[in-house]
């Protein structure tokens, strides 16, 4: 939905600037709730979804489906408004860096264990958000 739109945005051109991406957004996806909760990427595509999907231990969660061949052919991003409505997480710099994390995910990238800013660490600098290193899941 539209609360989602500038950190997809963002996301979608910091990947962009890739040589090897290119993502390309496309507005017009559907706002049902039901089809928000199923959340399924088209053929060749990435769907990014926004609901209150619950308190179930995770921000944002992304899924792909691969061909017999090892390729990416579909994916999606469920970003979770039940975290993001509370004033912990309802703020631009969690919201920016999930939503970046989890395309990362949609493109095959896994969690870095390495020391060092981590890409979603990277895109919050960028945007001039101050930082602190965190996941993609709740604190405890």
């Amino acid at each position: 939905t539209s609360d989602w739109d500038p950190y997809v945005s963002q996301a979608i051109g910091d990947w962009s600037q890739s040589s090897v991406l290119n993502m390309v957004e496309d507005p017009g996806g559907s706002t049902d709730d039901r089809d928000r909760r199923q959340c399924r990427g088209p053929q060749g595509a990435v769907r990014i979804c926004n609901l209150a999907y619950g308190f179930n231990g995770w921000l944002g969660i992304a899924g792909i489906s691969i061909d017999t061949s090892g390729h990416i052919v579909t994916g999606y991003t469920k970003l979770n408004d039940s975290y993001f409505s509370t004033s912990t997480y309802n703020r631009p710099d969690w919201k920016q860096s999930v939503a970046c994390q989890e395309l990362g995910h949609n493109v095959g990238l896994d969690h870095q264990e390495l020391a060092g800013p981590t890409r979603a660490h990277i895109a919050r600098e960028k945007a001039g958000i101050v930082t602190r290193e965190r996941g993609a899941s709740p604190a405890a």
